[in-house]
Order: structure tokens, then sequence, then C-alpha cells
């Protein structure tokens, strides 16, 4: 599992679990009953394009499962449009009563290969950062005045670390 802290004097550390979706779904949603009673603030989906269900749905269906916080560890900008990234991580927001954080980065080593296995473009690393910064920035606008969906960065090297900087609520080397 991740374990998140949160920053501030006094702030307890909330820990989070990666609960990819079990063969089994009922026995996944059991698991995600488990995690919630034993004190896991969030469960967490990775974006594993044909090993597991999209993050998007996966999430929803956990946020109804238990009171509990759910989180994306972490949406892979590169496999899709910084706008639907922002439109699902959006949606989740409403839809679990602010309840979503959105954990976004550009893609793990070996993603080119997966991108180009989907005809999906394979781009430069610092085009990857650039989708990301559009989908935060989309994220925003969609979130406007009454929402805020917390972002979280996974980042190695310095280009990563600065944006993360600027955009991110939480940033995990």
């Amino acid at each position: 599992g991740m374990i998140e802290t949160v920053s501030g004097a006094g702030r307890p550390f909330r820990f989070g679990v990666v609960a990819p979706v079990l063969p089994d779904v009922r026995m996944w949603r059991e698991q995600v009953r488990r995690l919630a009673g034993h004190g896991y603030s969030t469960v967490l989906m990775p974006d594993f394009p044909k090993l597991q269900p999209a993050p998007v749905a996966a999430l929803a269906v956990a946020a109804t499962v238990a009171d509990v916080r759910v989180g994306t560890w972490v949406y892979a900008a590169p496999f899709r449009a910084p706008w639907l990234t922002a439109w699902e991580a959006h949606s989740l927001t409403l839809l679990t009563q602010g309840r979503f954080e959105m954990g976004i980065g550009v893609g793990r080593p070996g993603i080119e290969d997966e991108l180009r296995d989907r005809g999906l473009p394979v781009s430069p690393p610092g085009e990857r950062l650039e989708q990301v910064r559009d989908a935060v920035a989309a994220l925003r606008d969609l979130d406007g005045d009454d929402h805020h969906t917390p972002v979280a960065m996974a980042v190695i090297g310095p280009k990563a670390r600065a944006l993360a900087a600027e955009i991110a609520d939480t940033v995990t080397f």
C-alpha cells in the first residue's frame, strides 16, 4: 500500500491502499469493506488498461460499498485526453460527495509499449508533463468555486517536481 501524509502541525497520518479489482468482484467489494473497517482512509485504484476495470467505474463502485475516500494511483496522463481525465475526476468528486482524490502522473516505466499496443501516440516525457498540467487545469475549471478535487502527483525528476510544486496538493517521490 501507499502511505500518504497530511502536512500541518498535529495532523494525523492517513493510510491509503492500492486495491486492484480481484478476479472475483464480490471478493473485491468485501475487501473494500474490510479495508474501510481496518481504518484505511483511502482506496486507490491503478490505471492498468485491460488488466483492471477503468478506474472511474471501479472507484464509483468502491465509494458506494464503504464510507471511504477513493483515488486514482495514478492516472497515466498519456492514456486519455486531458479533458477526459478532468471530466472523469470531476464526476467522481461530485458522485462521491468530495471523497475523490486524483493521483496523476506521466505513466510508469515501459508505458511507451502500452501506448503503441493501443494505437495511442507515444509522446516525449516533456509533452506528457504538459498533459498532466492540462488535465489539472481542466479539472480546476470544472470544479469551479464549489469543489476542490485534491490532486496527488507521483514525480521523478526536477521538471516533474517543479510542476507538482505548482499544481498538486500532495506530492510523492
